[in-house]
C-alpha cells in the first residue's frame, strides 16, 4: 500500500529535529509558570491520588465520602496514578508527557505527510500548521488529558489502516489497533469514535470473504469496547456516584442541533485566520463559506477525471484519504449524540474539536499531493495556486496568535497551578488538618487540586448573592451554605478573593459591607494570604 512504502523523506532528519525543538523550547517557555490547570485537573489528580492508594476509580466529595469518578473515563488518572506511586511530582510528569507526546505526534504527521506525496514540501507544513494552531498549543500546555487522547487515536488510526493494507495477514495489526482505540475511549468518551470508525473502515475497505470481514469488524468493536465494559462494571457493582452522564431525551432539541452546528462552524472558521478580518459573525460566515464553495467546485471539475482514473487503479492513498473522511464523519456523529443527547452536553469549541485538525490537514495534503502531477498544467497551476494561498494565509496569522498567546503565558500567572497556589499558607494548613475536617469555600477546585481534599462549592460567593443579603452575615441566613456553616463547616478563604469581590460589587462601602459577613464568623487559622473560619456559636439564634 502506498502510505506504507518507505519513502527517502523518512531519513529527513533535519526536520524530525526541527519539529520537535521547536515544539519542546516552545512548550517548555510557555510551561515556565507550570501548565495551565481547572477543576477538570482536580479531579484528575484526586482520581490519580485514590488509585495510587488503592482506593480504585473514586473521588473524594465534600460530605467526606468516596464516589465513583463517573464524569470522565479513568485512564489519563490511571497514567499519572503510576508517577504517584513512583513519588515523582505529577506536575512535572505532565509536563514531560505533554513535550514528548507533543514531538511524537508532529514527528508521525510529518512521516506520514511525507509518505502520502513524496514530497519533503508536505512534511514540514502538515506537523508545523498544525503546531501553530492555536488549540493544539494551548492543550499541550494543560495539564488535561487531550494530549494522550490525541496519540492514543492517531496511532490506532495508523494501526487500521496498516490492517487493512495487510489484507489476510492484517489481525495484528487490527488487533493493536482495537485496543488502542479502547484505550483512547478509555481516555475520553469521544473515543468511541475510533472504535466505530474501525468496525466500518474494516467492512467497507478491506478485500476479503464477507464473512471474514464481518468477524473481523465484531473482534475490533469488542476488543475496543473491553476497557470502558470493564469501567462500567465496576460502577454498577461498587459505588455510589454524585456526578455522571446518562442519556436524555432533550426538550431543546432544535437548540442543542444549533449550537452544535454553530460551534463546529465557527471554530473551523477560528482555524481559517483571514475569516477573522470580517469583524461580523454572520458576514464572515456567508463569505467564507461561498469562497471555499467555489474553491471547492473549480477543484472538483479540475480534477474529477484524474481521481477517477486513480480510483480505477486502486491507488492507496484515495483509501487513505477515505479512511480520514470516515474518521471525521465518526467523530462528528458521536460528538453530535454526546452534545444533543447527554445530561452534561460537552462544549462545542476548539478544544472538542481538536482532533479533527489532523485529518482536515492531511486530507489537504493528499488532495494537493494528487493533484499536484508536475507544475505547467491547469490542475498543476491550480493546486499550486491553493497551496500558495494556504500558507500565506494560515501561516502568519496563526504564528501569530500562538507567538502572542504564548507570550502572554509565559509572563502571566493564571490558574490553578501559579505560584500563589503552589506556594500558599492557607493551603498548606488544610492540607494538615484532620482527614474527618469539612469545608466550604469558593475555591473548592484549587483546595482539592493542591490538598486532596474536596471542600463544597460556595455558590453564595458572587455579586448578586452578596447584594441579596441587604446585611445579614454569614451563617445567619437560610441558604445551604448558610446551614452547612452553622452545622459545623469550616470556611477558607482567599484575601485576594475577599477583597476583590466586596470592591467589585459593593465599592462605596466595601470594607463595612465585608465586616458585616464575617461579623457572626470566628477565625481560627489566619495566615497571609488567607483566613479559615467557623461560625460563633454565641450569636446563634435561640
Amino acid at each position: 500500500m502506498h502510505f506504507f512504502e518507505k519513502s527517502k523523506l523518512d531519513r529527513n532528519v533535519f526536520i524530525y529535529l526541527l519539529l520537535a525543538v521547536l515544539s519542546t523550547l516552545s512548550l517548555i517557555y510557555c510551561m515556565q509558570m507550570d501548565p495551565w490547570a481547572n477543576s477538570d485537573t482536580a479531579l484528575y489528580f484526586n482520581l490519580a491520588h485514590n488509585i495510587a492508594e488503592g482506593n480504585g476509580f473514586v473521588t473524594n466529595y465534600p460530605s467526606g465520602r468516596l464516589s465513583f469518578a463517573g464524569l470522565n473515563p479513568p485512564f489519563y488518572s490511571m497514567s499519572l496514578a503510576g508517577l504517584d506511586l513512583l513519588n515523582l511530582s505529577l506536575i512535572e510528569g505532565v509536563i514531560v508527557g505533554n513535550v514528548l507526546i507533543c514531538s511524537v505526534i508532529l514527528i508521525g504527521c510529518s512521516i506520514w505527510a511525507g509518505r502520502l506525496t513524496h514530497n519533503w514540501l508536505a512534511s514540514l507544513l502538515v506537523p508545523l500548521c498544525l503546531f501553530l494552531n492555536l488549540d493544539f498549543f494551548t492543550a499541550f500546555t494543560g495539564a488535561m488529558s487531550e494530549p494522550l487522547y490525541l496519540l492514543l487515536m492517531l496511532a490506532s488510526l495508523v494501526t487500521l489502516l496498516k490492517g487493512i493494507a495487510a489484507r489476510q495477514g492484517g489481525m495484528p495489526w487490527l488487533i493493536f489497533s482495537a485496543i488502542l482505540a479502547g484505550l483512547a475511549a478509555f481516555t475520553r468518551f469521544i473515543g468511541v469514535s475510533s472504535i466505530l470508525l474501525g468496525c466500518a473502515a474494516i467492512l467497507i475497505f478491506m478485500h476479503i470473504r464477507p464473512l471474514k470481514k464481518w468477524l473481523y469488524s465484531f473482534l475490533y468493536g469488542a476488543i475496543g469496547a473491553i476497557p470502558l465494559s470493564y469501567w462500567f462494571f465496576i460502577k454498577s457493582r461498587s459505588y455510589s456516584t454524585d456526578v455522571n452522564r446518562s442519556f436524555v431525551i432533550p426538550e431543546d432539541f432544535i437548540h442543542r442541533c444549533a449550537v452544535f452546528l454553530y460551534g463546529i462552524y465557527d471554530t473551523i472558521l477560528k482555524w481559517i485566520p483571514p475569516a477573522n478580518l470580517i469583524p461580523d459573525i454572520r458576514p464572515r460566515r456567508v463569505v467564507v463559506l461561498v469562497i471555499c464553495s467555489v474553491i471547492l467546485g473549480f477543484f472538483i471539475a479540475l480534477n474529477f477525471k484524474h481521481y477517477r482514473a486513480l480510483w480505477v487503479k486502486h491507488d492507496s492513498r484515495l483509501v487513505v484519504l477515505l479512511v480520514l473522511l470516515l474518521f471525521v464523519i465518526s467523530y462528528t456523529f458521536i460528538l453530535f449524540a454526546s452534545s444533543v443527547f447527554s445530561s452534561i452536553p460537552p462544549d462545542i469549541y476548539g478544544r472538542t474539536l481538536l482532533p479533527l485538525l489532523p485529518g482536515f490537514l492531511l486530507i489537504l495534503a493528499i488532495l494537493l499531493g494528487i493533484s499536484f502531477d508536475g507544475f505547467g498544467n491547469r490542475r498543476s497551476v491550480f493546486t499550486f495556486a491553493i497551496l500558495l494561498a494556504f500558507v500565506a494565509g494560515y501561516l502568519p496569522a496563526s504564528a501569530k496568535n500562538t507567538f502572542d498567546w504564548a507570550t502572554n503565558r509565559h509572563n502571566m500567572e493564571e490558574g490553578y497551578l501559579q505560584a500563589k497556589y503552589v506556594h500558599s499558607e492557607l493551603l498548606e494548613v488544610i492540607r494538615n488538618l484532620p482527614s474527618e475536617s469539612r469545608l466550604i469555600s469558593n475555591q473548592d477546585a484549587v483546595i482539592l487540586l493542591h490538598t486532596n481534599k474536596y471542600p463544597y462549592g460556595f455558590p453564595e460567593f458572587n455579586c448578586e448573592s452578596i447584594r441579596a443579603r441587604k446585611g445579614i452575615p454569614f451563617g445567619s441566613g437560610e441558604t445551604a451554605d448558610d446551614r452547612r456553616y452553622r452545622d459545623g463547616l469550616l470556611l477558607a478563604m482567599f484575601n485576594d478573593d475577599v477583597a476583590r469581590l466586596f470592591i467589585d460589587c459593593l465599592p462605596e462601602n466595601w470594607i463595612a459591607s465585608r465586616n458585616i459577613f464575617f461579623s457572626q464568623s470566628i477565625p481560627i487559622v489566619v495566615t497571609s494570604d488567607g483566613t479559615i473560619y467557623r461560625y460563633d456559636l454565641n450569636t446563634a439564634k435561640p
